[in-house]
């Protein structure tokens, strides 16, 4: 799987790209949201896992419906919040702006190979920490 890793805070980084890659997953990086949309505009990604609070720039929900209002390249692709905010209006705004899940930081072993599980078949019940339907 190729992912788009998009998240402000080197060291969460660091450990969520290591998490995927031991799973045998490609997984580029972007620091911010403006790094994000001009990544999507020129790769296809199978997943994107979308920090929220993005420091300087848009916020991860404004950057996720950005990427789904442009080009097809990235339209249809799950992105996933991860994120330290475990308040339910995130969850309820992560659920309006399209998210296909929503895990809390720190990701573990269990939650990445949940999202991969998930990804290999869509049709399955998608357990996070702060399920979303």
């Amino acid at each position: 799987m190729h992912i788009l890793l998009v998240e402000d805070t080197l060291i969460a980084q660091i450990a969520t790209k290591a998490l995927f890659v031991k799973l045998g997953h490609v997984v580029d990086t972007a620091i911010d949201g403006k790094s994000a949309l001009a990544q999507t505009m020129g790769t296809h990604y199978d997943l994107i896992l979308m920090d929220i609070g993005l420091g300087e720039g848009p916020d991860g929900f404004a950057v996720t419906g950005l990427i789904k209002q442009q080009g097809d390249l990235n339209k249809a692709t799950p992105i996933i919040a991860v994120t330290a905010h475990n308040e339910p209006e995130y969850l309820e705004r992560a659920k309006s702006q399209g998210m296909a899940g929503y895990f809390t930081k720190p990701l573990t072993t269990r939650d990445a190979e949940e999202i991969v599980r998930y990804l290999q078949n869509p049709e399955s019940i998608f357990i996070t920490r702060g399920q979303i339907d």
